[in-house]
């Protein structure tokens, strides 16, 4: 095992196939696809070791997600990857969250394994 991601994805038709991709490289996964407040409750519940969010729907919810994970002691310590998303919702993402980690779909793994637990 990898090790935990949490997906926000605001498309529920497309979370079950990113989750099934991830799982599929080794990694446990949740997801949370509709209500900002339940994603915000179980990312600080579990703890992962890393959140994905989406931006190619309501990037602005994904905006507001990153922040407030960054901003709660509890949840900062997080890495949190934005994925996708044309160039000027990435410019208003860093924006709002300097953190930010920006992947695309095709380079996801990629950039997840810099947070894997496992042996390399």
């Amino acid at each position: 095992m990898k090790g935990s991601v949490f997906v926000v994805h605001w498309k529920s038709s497309e979370t079950g196939k990113v989750a099934k991709n991830l799982k599929k490289e080794g990694w446990v996964v949740e997801t949370e696809s509709r209500y900002i407040n339940r994603a915000f409750d179980r990312i600080r519940k579990s703890q992962p070791d890393a959140v994905v969010i989406y931006l190619n729907r309501s990037p602005k919810r994904g905006r507001e997600v990153g922040f407030t994970l960054k901003a709660i002691r509890l949840t900062q310590h997080l890495p949190v990857v934005f994925v996708n998303g044309h160039d000027k919702v990435r410019e208003r993402t860093k924006e709002r969250v300097p953190e930010a980690i920006f992947s695309s779909s095709d380079e996801l793994n990629k950039t997840l394994e810099k947070y894997s637990k496992e042996e390399k």
